[in-house]
């Protein structure tokens, strides 16, 4: 069956992020080290780098779950860690941990804007699934909207925000929901096959492993849907 609607994943399916994450992870710690210096706490940057690392290791462990851990936790988590209890300061280090992607922005994949706008022109329903880590929903979308691509998706869905992760079939089946659309008629697409893959087939969908090093998104676009 020729699908009706697309679904896509973010991270190197859309957008690469290679190189930038380490540089952007060092920005925040950078910044809030800067914050809480210039506001007389008596912490260190190595103090800094290590909560962010336990940080870490507990969102992965969440994740590896399949619940979300979202921006706020994370935050409260470098907080408590670091002994800070002004609710100025908390809020002045989430919007820098939260707003680092505007700063340091991942890359589209060859050809992926080629494939969204031609999407676009023939009104083909658009989605797009991301699991969230350190980035959280909110902050993908004001860049989004920033490159002026958010109207380009019918509907964005973020780990954090929903609640889940995935594979969980719940965040493929609130897109269909939301798509008006059952499962069986959206394609899936995705760069990783346990989370990607396999988790939009064991929800109905239809699913393609996207090989970004080998694949060109316009031109799997254009068989998929016989347009172009």
């Amino acid at each position: 069956m020729r699908p009706k609607a697309v679904v896509f994943d973010l991270y190197c399916t859309l957008v690469d992020d290679s190189g930038v994450e380490g540089e952007r992870e060092r920005y925040v710690q950078e910044s809030i080290y800067t914050l809480l210096e210039k506001n007389l706490y008596p912490v260190k940057h190595k103090d800094v780098v290590e909560a962010y690392r336990e940080m870490k290791e507990t969102m992965e462990e969440h994740h590896k779950r399949q619940v979300a851990y979202g921006v706020f936790s994370q935050v409260k988590f470098l907080a408590d860690k670091l002994h800070v209890n002004d609710h100025v300061l908390l809020h002045k280090m989430f919007d820098i941990y939260a707003t680092a992607v505007l700063h340091l922005s991942p890359r589209f994949v060859p050809h992926a804007l080629e494939a969204l706008d031609l999407l676009r022109e023939h009104a083909i329903k658009t989605g797009l699934i991301s699991n969230t880590g350190v980035t959280p929903g909110f902050a993908l979308r004001l860049w989004l909207a920033e490159k002026k691509l958010s109207d380009h998706f019918h509907s964005m869905l973020f780990s954090d925000e929903v609640g889940v992760l995935k594979p969980n079939p719940l965040i493929f089946e609130i897109m269909a929901f939301r798509m008006g659309l059952s499962p069986e008629e959206i394609l899936f697409i995705g760069d990783t096959e346990t989370i990607d893959y396999e988790g939009a087939l064991a929800a109905h969908f239809q699913a393609h492993l996207f090989k970004p090093a080998e694949e060109n998104l316009y031109e799997l676009i254009v068989r998929y849907f016989d347009i172009g």
